[in-house]
């Protein structure tokens, strides 16, 4: 339970209507951003409550996600980078710092390409960064409903319950459609890449984090993050997998609040 102040609405933007809770009434803006797949609340039920008394945070359920529909069916980056910007502009958000789990990295990367001066930091966790058009193939084969059904056969109820709000419970595989279609993107979208994160170097802090055992990003991933940008702020998390509910939230949480802390809005 979250004992700061709660809101929930819908922010209509981009021909979309996305449902956006907020936690927190005081403090620096913290945009969150869900990784593929997941929700608002199932990616970041586990630190919004101590976050929140620190700052004020802005969930999102990105385009076709939980309570958030998206009737063109289009399901891009440009598409969910514009949505995200949408909703700071609603806020009445100048700037905000922009944490992205996954899928949620790359809208946040794409965010920043776009309207650099929006983003005061950059936080990453489980995102991969050395994409190639082989890396994007593998995922593509990942990416459909029996295999994702057998690989992660625990989280299937919980994602067909998160995302049958607006469209029934097998939307979420129309979900894995969009995502991997969206995937094979990657490779050719330059906002993606470690280049873009080295030609940032000095504008803005970067925090990433990746669990040891991530199945979908290598551990060895974490040193060209290093040497792009040696002044990340960099997390491991042990006995740790991609999905977000598996980082230790004390852990993340006093690392991230270090950082923020360095960060400041000013």
């Amino acid at each position: 339970m979250v004992d700061s102040v709660f809101r929930s609405g819908i922010v209509e933007t981009n021909g979309v209507h996305l449902h956006v809770e907020t936690y927190g009434d005081s403090g620096d803006p913290i945009l969150l951003l869900h990784g593929a797949l997941t929700d608002l609340m199932q990616n970041w039920r586990m630190i919004l409550q101590p976050l929140s008394q620190r700052f004020r945070l802005i969930g999102v359920d990105q385009r076709g996600h939980g309570g958030t529909d998206n009737p063109s069916g289009s399901f891009t980056l440009a598409n969910l980078r514009d949505d995200a910007l949408g909703v700071l502009d609603a806020l009445g958000l100048e700037r905000a710092h922009v944490l992205g789990c996954s899928l949620g990295g790359y809208v946040a990367m794409a965010l920043r390409a776009k309207a650099p001066d929006r983003v005061a930091s950059l936080a990453l966790a489980g995102v991969k960064l050395d994409w190639t058009r082989e890396t994007a193939a593998a995922r593509f084969d990942f990416f459909q409903p029996e295999v994702i059904a057998a690989t992660y056969p625990s989280w299937l109820p919980h994602m067909a319950k998160a995302h049958a709000g607006i469209y029934g419970p097998d939307h979420w595989k129309t979900l894995v459609g969009w995502v991997r279609e969206l995937l094979m993107t990657l490779p050719e979208e330059p906002s993606a890449t470690l280049a873009a994160l080295e030609a940032e170097m000095g504008r803005r802090g970067l925090f990433y984090a990746l669990g040891d055992r991530d199945e979908m990003v290598p551990l060895d991933e974490v040193l060209p993050v290093r040497h792009a940008r040696p002044d990340a702020e960099i997390l491991v998390l042990p006995h740790t997998g991609h999905l977000f509910r598996e980082y230790n939230p004390q852990v993340f949480v006093a690392a991230y609040t270090d950082f923020l802390r360095r960060n400041r809005i000013r």
